[in-house]
C-alpha cells in the first residue's frame, strides 16, 4: 500500500523516470546510454575512417538478465556526428531468442551481463561488460527529491 501511495504521489507531482547504469565491470573501450527499449552502445575502435569500423556481429553478440539469454538486433546511431571519430555509435536493442527479431523487449532493472562480438573490414577484439540498470525519479516539482529503488 505504501509502494502505491508513493508511486501515486510521485505522478501527480510530475515525477519522471531516468535509467542509471552503474558498472560492475567493464571495459573502457565501451560506453553504454539506457534508455527503457534500447541502449546507446559507443564502441572505441582502432580506425577513425567510419567505412573502415568494425561493425556488432549479432549472430554471436547477447544480453543476459536474470540467467536469461536475450539477442540483440543493432542499427547504426543515425544522429552520430559524421566527424571523424575513433568511436562508433550503435544502437541496440533486445529480443527474445524464442521470438521474432521485430519482437522488442525492454531493457529491465537488474544485473545484466553483455558480450558483443564484431564483424567487417577491421579486427575489433570482443567485449564483455557487467552492468546494473536501475530506474532513478526525478521531480521538477521537488528538484531535491531523487529516489533509487533497492
Amino acid at each position: 500500500m505504501k509502494r502505491l501511495l508513493l508511486l501515486l504521489a510521485m505522478g501527480v507531482s510530475g515525477c519522471t523516470p531516468i535509467q542509471q547504469i552503474d558498472w560492475e565491470s567493464s571495459n573502457t573501450e565501451l560506453r553504454i546510454a539506457p534508455e527503457r527499449d534500447r541502449i546507446f552502445l559507443t564502441i572505441l575502435t582502432k580506425t577513425t575512417d567510419r567505412a573502415k569500423q568494425p561493425s556488432i556481429d549479432i549472430t554471436q553478440s547477447f544480453a543476459v538478465h536474470e540467467g536469461r539469454r536475450y539477442l540483440l538486433t543493432v542499427k547504426k546511431n543515425d544522429y552520430v556526428d559524421t566527424g571523424v571519430s575513433p568511436w562508433a555509435v550503435d544502437v541496440a536493442q533486445l529480443t527474445s531468442p524464442n521470438g521474432k527479431p521485430t519482437d522488442t523487449v525492454p531493457w529491465k532493472d537488474g544485473k545484466w551481463e553483455l558480450h558483443l562480438e564484431f564483424t567487417g573490414p577491421t579486427t575489433r577484439d570482443p567485449i564483455d561488460a557487467k552492468f546494473v540498470l536501475w530506474t532513478a525519479w526525478y521531480s521538477p516539482v521537488f528538484p531535491f527529491f531523487h529516489w533509487r529503488p533497492n
